[in-house]
């Protein structure tokens, strides 16, 4: 994968990929505006990875772990936030 040649790059999808994680452990007005920020930094990074010259199929890799983890946490903290243990 020619993603991890690139340091800084893997670094940055690395920390917008974690990033899901925060508006999950806040509630409120900041975990909205933290949602819409991790909108921006995936634009910014499939851009930078795009034109660091990371092929498209790995861009696509790294941003369906993105959704991956993003759908993980959701039912994750939804189920526990409801109470149910019917999963």
């Amino acid at each position: 994968m020619i993603l991890f040649q690139n340091h800084w790059l893997l670094a940055a999808a690395c920390a917008v990929i974690a990033l899901h994680a925060v508006p999950r452990l806040l509630r409120g007005k900041i975990s909205f505006i933290l949602e819409f920020v991790n909108i921006a930094l995936h634009i910014a990074l499939i851009s930078a990875m795009l034109i660091f010259g990371i092929p498209f199929s790995e861009v696509t890799l790294v941003i369906m772990a993105s959704v991956f983890l993003y759908t993980l946490l959701y039912l994750i903290f939804e189920k526990v936030g409801k109470g149910g243990a019917n999963v």
